[in-house]
């Protein structure tokens, strides 16, 4: 296997998919997402998948489906705030991230017991899809097996009540699964119930994991650096002066100083170190010779970090660097590949860019997050070691 760290030549072959090389995920994750997911499907699925799928996926879409993520980032907050206990806030943060994804994905609101259900079989299957694919009972992958069985089952149940029901249609809500079941291609098919469940279950995986890491981490940011809060709280207030109290699709995407704290910290703490990508034919990478059907690994994280812009002092988070005069850059560094690029570019990017907004402007206009220790170790640059355990209290201005 070769291993890329080089921003050009990394972004020269996420741009080159299905040209010069091929998704090459291992086999747990492979098996684990199915044999319809987007994520690993060969080029030829890959563009009608892609084709279909990103209907659900549009910036019209996200208008749809923003009042459901301000009910859920409302929720959120208000339940943290009212626990008597602390908050594990980078199992939190993912359990949000999940609630989101489910709730849009489905357009619905699990209750209680099978929520919890939900999300503590969704931790056994990601665990087990970066494991050894031996299906053994007691192994990573074995959990994750039965996990899978039981998240798709529901999965299954929620289509059939969606094809039965057109209260969606009704209530004036729209989620992507209704949008998924109308959805076609160029020649008029639609997605099969196979491709449906394993499309809902890459979404879900790809929200709770990414979007629910990358929110974990802002936290401990901006409690070590109070004045990064201050800032969020003063563009927050400004909004609120010249647009009213009501969160809006428009106001959330002129926030560039929270756009600026999400950024930076997908830079420095980017959830994929990288994607495995295997040669359709013999490749030069930096004056070395691949050979066909060699596996290399496209470090997208590590690019990130050697961005040249940033060199001198890009071990400091400091999200001003992601503005100029007080609005965001008018080029980004071409190192910055926190959504991937080209074919394979992440379907739910503005997805997650949503939610994450969402939830920091409310945030930002009623609540602190105290954390009992902002500078907990991080396993591996992963996991905190004790799941950054603090409280949320209602914020006075």
């Amino acid at each position: 296997m070769v291993v890329v760290t080089d921003e050009n030549e990394v972004r020269r072959l996420l741009q080159a998919e299905h040209k010069l090389v091929e998704s090459a995920w291992p086999e747990s994750m492979r098996n684990l997402l199915g044999p319809n997911a987007i994520l690993t499907a060969p080029a030829k699925a890959h563009k009608k998948q892609r084709q279909i799928l990103s209907q659900a996926f549009t910036e019209a879409a996200m208008r749809l489906y923003l009042p459901t993520i301000l009910d859920v980032s409302r929720y959120t907050m208000e339940q943290w705030a009212a626990s008597k206990e602390p908050v594990l806030f980078y199992s939190a943060a993912r359990a949000f991230a999940f609630d989101i994804a489910a709730t849009v994905l489905t357009g619905t609101r699990f209750d209680g017991d099978t929520l919890v259900k939900m999300r503590e079989e969704f931790d056994v299957y990601a665990d087990g899809l970066f494991s050894l694919p031996l299906n053994i009972p007691g192994t990573p992958y074995g959990k994750a097996v039965k996990a899978r069985a039981y998240i798709v089952a529901e999965i299954e149940r929620l289509i059939l009540d969606a094809k039965a029901s057109n209260e969606a249609q009704s209530t004036g809500r729209k989620n992507a699964l209704r949008l998924l079941l109308d959805a076609q291609d160029e020649n008029g098919e639609k997605l099969t119930m196979e491709q449906l469940k394993d499309q809902i279950l890459t979404q879900l995986f790809a929200g709770h994991e990414t979007t629910g890491a990358t929110l974990s981490r802002v936290l401990p940011e901006i409690q070590r650096q109070p004045h990064i809060m201050a800032r969020m709280r003063q563009e927050q207030a400004e909004l609120i002066q010249k647009y009213g109290d009501e969160i809006t699709y428009e106001m959330l995407e002129q926030m560039p100083y929270t756009d600026a704290v999400l950024k930076e910290v997908m830079r420095m703490h980017g959830i994929v170190d990288g994607v495995w990508r295997q040669a359709l034919e013999d490749l030069e990478i930096q004056g070395c010779r691949v050979p066909k059907g060699w596996t290399v690994q496209l470090m997208v994280k590590k690019a990130g970090l050697a961005m040249p812009e940033f060199q001198g002092d890009a071990d400091r988070f400091d999200p001003s660097r992601w503005l100029e005069d007080g609005a965001p850059l008018k080029k980004e560094p071409k190192g910055f590949m926190p959504f991937g690029e080209g074919p394979r570019k992440c379907l739910g990017m503005l997805l997650a860019k949503m939610e994450m907004r969402a939830l920091l402007a409310v945030l930002a206009r009623g609540y602190t997050v105290e954390l009992d220790d902002p500078n907990e170790f991080w396993f591996q640059d992963f996991k905190p070691v004790n799941k950054l355990p603090g409280r949320v209290v209602k914020y006075q201005a």
